[in-house]
């Protein structure tokens, strides 16, 4: 027997701040949205919006009146066209915290930049962005820039890390059966080649 779905369904026209309404609250969606009908599934706790049959936004359903439910990752196209306008934005009032604090505290002036930035949390993650900023702290806490961060996130092995750990054992492994080889191949030194692989 198929699941039934308890939410209240709705189709919406996305409005010139890349919203949409239900119940006279506003939600976001991705601003690529704009002018285009979406399907809305409307559930006591949430709101999920849907194009062509794929998610494109959720959110946390408000029930006060003409309240405003913003995400800041919505409005890349926009921003990128107005990078001035973020500092004062409903977006980046509306951000977590954490974003917040990482602008007020790096970004202020360089909205351009902060932009790139949330490209990259989008793609990587917020906590691996913070933990990047830890590392670029300890080196340079007064010189915090997205290149930096990018190249910090973007790094495969992490040192000390576990990866690492394996990598050497792995060459190790090989590098002795190497060394045996060759050491069938001298017989008269085979037993010197073994000395040397016992100090190695």
């Amino acid at each position: 027997m198929p699941k039934y779905d308890a939410a209240r369904e709705q189709e919406s026209r996305v409005d010139k701040y890349s919203t949409i309404c239900v119940d006279t609250c506003h939600y976001s969606v991705p601003d690529i949205y704009v002018g285009k009908f979406i399907f809305t599934k409307i559930y006591t706790s949430q709101i999920l919006c849907y194009y062509n049959g794929q998610k494109i936004a959720q959110h946390e359903r408000k029930y006060e009146y003409n309240q405003w439910s913003i995400k800041i990752e919505h409005y890349f196209k926009t921003l990128k066209k107005k990078p001035g306008a973020l500092a004062g934005s409903t977006a980046l009032q509306q951000a977590q915290p954490e974003l917040q604090k990482i602008y007020h505290n790096y970004y202020t002036g360089r909205e351009k930049e902060f932009i790139q930035l949330l490209e990259l949390i989008g793609e990587k993650g917020l906590a691996q962005i913070d933990n990047a900023i830890m590392t670029l702290q300890k080196v340079s806490p007064t010189d915090i820039t997205t290149e930096k961060i990018k190249v910090i996130c973007n790094r495969n092995v992490v040192p000390g890390s576990d990866k690492i750990k394996n990598c050497i054992s792995d060459i190790e492994i090989k590098s002795r059966g190497i060394l045996k080889s060759y050491s069938m191949l001298l017989v008269t030194t085979g037993e010197e080649f073994n000395k040397e692989i016992s100090i190695v």
